[in-house]
């Protein structure tokens, strides 16, 4: 009986513990994404009258824990919001994952599963940066019109994932961002004026 050689021994060990993580990242992933699917975003102040209702007791000083309550690893809270924060926490977190999956192996043996968790991956990230406009504090009613005109259309208030795909809003990312930017100095402005 021939002896297999240690190092052979851990290289193997290595790679099976690469494919375990690889086939358990894509069924996580698709989980954390279908529930982050399922909720809406703060939107601007409100989405629903109680997410306005706990977006005004931050604004009047109270507690941001007791307003917005606690959230799990995936980024939801008991109000079922998105916490666009959680989530670009959790999608570098399995960025990382595929990027070190990537490097761990020759290019050649790259395998379409992995290929199809970093398109998954990836198109969430075209996202985020839309996610974070449309969830600035900072957006007031005016903002809200000036987002609705640069759209041609009215973004529904409760908007969800799905919407944001089909209007496909990452590829009006920049003027979303331009619109919460400016919503930001005026608020900084305001704030400073006040003092």
């Amino acid at each position: 009986m021939e002896v297999c050689p240690f190092k052979e021994l851990m290289e193997v060990e290595e790679e099976i513990c690469l494919k375990m993580m690889l086939w358990r990242s894509l069924p996580e992933w698709e989980d954390l994404t279908h529930q982050w699917y399922q909720v809406s975003l703060w939107l601007g102040g409100s989405t629903v009258a109680y997410a306005y209702g706990m977006r005004k007791k931050v604004r009047n000083g109270e507690k941001e824990e007791d307003a917005k309550q606690t959230k799990d690893k995936t980024g939801l809270s008991e109000v079922s919001e998105l916490d666009v924060r959680k989530v670009r926490q959790v999608t570098g977190e399995y960025r990382g994952r595929v990027n070190h999956l990537m490097g761990a192996s020759e290019e050649d043996q790259h395998s379409d599963v992995l290929f199809h968790l970093d398109s998954r991956i990836s198109l969430l990230e075209e996202k985020l940066h839309v996610l974070e406009a449309l969830t600035d504090l900072a957006l007031h009613p005016r903002h809200w019109q000036e987002i609705d005109a640069s759209q041609s259309s009215s973004l529904p208030r409760a908007l969800t994932l799905a919407p944001v795909d089909q209007l496909a809003l990452h590829q009006h990312a920049h003027a979303l961002q331009q619109v919460a930017h400016i919503a930001q100095i005026q608020r900084e402005w305001k704030i400073g004026s006040n003092k």
